[in-house]
C-alpha cells in the first residue's frame, strides 16, 4: 500500500501507480545472479572492441583548449582591444616621429623607441586587470559548476590580452626598426628594442593580475600599475634630482632578471588565489 501512494505521488494518476506497482514488487524480490569467471570472460569480450584507446593523442586537448579560448574571447570586454591597439600604435608613431636618443637626468641612455616602452606595458597591465573579479564574472556560480576550473579561465583571459599586446609590441617595435632602415630614426636593434618593453610589461602586468585576484577588485590592479608607471614616465620628464630617482629604472637592462622573477612569482600566486576562491565558491554552492 505504501509503495502505491509512494509510487501515485511521482505519477499523473494513481491508475499509472496501479499499473506499474507489479513491475515494482518484482524488482524489489528480484536478485541478482552471481557471475561465474566464464560470464565475466564473455562480457570482457564483447566490451573490448568497443573501448577506447589508451593511446594519448593530444588533439583533445588542443581542441578543448581553441573551444576555451573561443568562449573566452566574447567575454573579454572590446573596449581592451580597441585601446590597446591604439595606445601601443600611438606610442610607435611617437617614437619614429619624435626619437628621442638622449639621456635621463640620472643618466640613463633614452634609445629610439622610449615612448613606445612606457606605453606598451602600462596597455598590457590595464587591459589584464579586467580579467578577474565579479564585474567579469556575474555568473562566476554557473562557471564553478562546469568542468573548467577558474584557473583555466583565467590562464585562457590572460592567454589572449596579453598575447594581442604581445603581438602589437611585437609589430610596433617592427615598424621602429624599419623607420631606422629608412633613416627616420636612428638605427636600433629588434631585440634590444624588444628587451626593452618585454620584461617591464611582463611583470607589470603580472602585479596587476595578482592585485585584482587578491582583492577582487579591477580598481586595484589599475590604481597599482598606473602609479608605479606613472613614477617611471616621471624619470624620463621630470626635473633633474627628483626625489623618485631614488626608486630603481624598471626599463634600465641590469634590472630586468629582477622583473622576470617578479613576474614569475607573482603569476603563480595569482593563479593560485583563483583555485582558492574557485574551491571557496564551489563550498558555498
Amino acid at each position: 500500500m505504501n509503495d502505491l501512494k509512494h509510487l501515485a505521488e511521482d505519477l499523473a494518476s494513481e491508475t499509472q501507480a496501479a499499473d506499474l506497482l507489479p513491475t515494482v514488487e518484482r524488482l524489489q524480490t528480484w536478485r541478482t545472479p552471481t557471475p561465474t569467471p566464464a560470464d565475466t570472460a564473455r562480457l570482457l569480450a564483447t566490451l573490448t572492441p568497443s573501448l577506447p584507446s589508451h593511446s594519448f593523442s593530444p588533439l583533445p586537448l588542443i581542441s578543448s583548449s581553441l573551444l576555451l579560448l573561443r568562449s573566452q574571447l566574447y567575454i573579454v570586454r572590446r573596449e581592451i582591444w580597441a585601446a590597446s591597439a591604439l595606445v601601443i600604435m600611438l606610442g610607435a608613431g611617437i617614437s619614429i616621429l619624435i626619437p628621442t636618443g638622449g639621456t635621463l637626468p640620472d643618466g640613463t641612455p633614452t634609445p629610439d623607441g622610449f615612448a613606445l616602452a612606457l606605453v606598451a606595458p602600462l596597455v598590457a597591465a590595464m587591459g589584464i586587470s579586467f580579467l578577474y573579479g565579479p564585474g567579469v564574472d556575474p555568473a562566476v556560480e554557473i562557471e564553478e559548476a562546469t568542468p573548467v576550473t577558474q584557473r583555466q579561465i583565467l590562464l585562457a583571459r590572460l592567454t589572449l590580452v596579453f598575447g594581442f599586446n604581445l603581438a602589437l609590441g611585437l609589430l610596433a617595435s617592427l615598424s621602429v626598426i624599419v623607420a631606422g632602415f629608412l633613416g627616420l630614426t636612428a638605427p636600433i636593434s629588434l631585440p634590444a628594442l624588444i628587451g626593452l618593453w618585454l620584461a617591464p610589461m611582463t611583470s607589470l602586468s603580472a602585479l596587476a593580475l595578482f592585485l585584482t585576484v587578491l582583492t577582487g577588485d579591477s580598481l586595484a590592479g589599475v590604481v597599482a600599475s598606473l602609479g608605479l608607471w606613472m613614477v617611471q614616465a616621471f624619470r624620463a620628464f621630470a626635473p633633474s634630482e627628483p626625489i623618485i630617482f631614488f626608486l630603481p629604472n624598471l626599463l634600465a637592462p641590469e634590472i630586468r632578471p629582477w622583473l622576470w622573477t617578479l613576474a614569475l612569482c607573482l603569476g603563480v600566486l595569482a593563479f593560485w588565489l583563483a583555485g582558492r576562491e574557485g574551491q571557496m565558491l564551489g563550498r558555498r554552492a
